[in-house]
C-alpha cells in the first residue's frame, strides 16, 4: 500500500518535471499560442482559428488524456488552411503580426 508520504513525494516530483518543462520551452524562447501578446490585438477571426489550432492538439484518450504544446513560431500555413474560416487575409494578418 502507498502511504501519504510517498504519495505526496510523487506529487512533487510531478512538480519538479513541470517546473523543468517550462524552463527548457522559455529556454528555447518559443511562445505558447495562450501566451502570444499580439493575441490580443489580432481580429476575432485570427484569434479563434488559433484557438481552434491548439484545440486540434489535445489529444484525449479514456485511459490518459494529453496536451500537445502550440507555439506560434511552428505554425504552418498549411495547418491554418485547414481552418474552415480561415482565408487569405487571416493567414496575412497572421504573418504580418509575427514577423515572418
Amino acid at each position: 500500500m502507498i502511504t501519504r508520504e510517498q504519495y505526496l513525494e510523487a506529487l512533487d516530483i510531478v512538480e519538479t518535471y513541470h517546473q523543468q518543462l517550462r524552463q527548457s520551452i522559455v529556454g528555447n524562447n518559443l511562445t505558447l499560442i495562450d501566451e502570444w501578446d499580439r493575441l490580443d490585438i489580432c481580429s476575432t477571426r485570427l484569434r479563434n482559428v488559433l484557438l481552434r489550432i491548439k484545440e486540434g492538439a489535445m489529444c484525449y484518450n479514456e485511459k490518459q488524456p494529453s496536451y500537445k504544446e502550440v507555439f506560434i513560431e511552428k505554425i504552418r500555413i498549411e495547418e491554418m488552411c485547414k481552418i474552415s474560416t480561415c482565408g487569405r487575409t487571416t493567414i496575412n494578418e497572421f504573418i504580418s503580426l509575427r514577423g515572418y
